[in-house]
């Protein structure tokens, strides 16, 4: 299923690492802010600057300590043209997804640690439900289910 994570101060990627990290759906909390404070004060990052992971920078850096951290790999499902398009696995152990919608990063959650292959010729979609229920079938399919 789709989650959730903050839009403000363009934080949903720090806030999707952080839910993935603990395994579970929650709010944005003190973490957010001081790991992105953290990112200006080394100046790594500016203040609502969008955190791209799928360059060098401040986002795949992101995204690499909290896998080594966290003891996870890391999988981008990305909604793109009507489609989910599946980015390659980084890292080690069980997978944990991510969302790319736009400019805005979110938490997936059912996929039991395993990554998914998907179709990236869906058919064009318009709403939120049809995109969850695509990633549903697309997780169940990976599983063998």
């Amino acid at each position: 299923a789709i989650g959730a994570a903050t839009g403000a101060g363009m934080n949903c990627l720090i806030h999707t690492m952080v839910q993935l990290t603990d395994g579970a759906a929650g709010g944005p909390d003190a973490r957010v802010a001081r790991i992105r404070q953290a990112m200006i004060a080394t100046g790594t990052a500016q203040g609502d600057e969008m955190l791209d992971p799928y360059q060098d920078g401040a986002g795949a850096a992101l995204m690499t300590q909290f896998r080594r951290d966290g003891g996870f790999a890391t999988q981008i499902l990305q909604w793109q043209g009507g489609g989910i398009v599946a980015h390659p696995v980084v890292g080690n152990g069980p997978v944990r997804l991510l969302l790319h919608r736009g400019n805005h990063f979110v938490p997936v959650w059912g996929n039991g640690g395993v990554a998914v292959a998907a179709d990236g010729n869906a058919a064009a979609v318009g709403s939120i439900d049809q995109l969850d229920r695509d990633l549903q079938r697309a997780i169940a399919e990976s599983l063998g289910k």
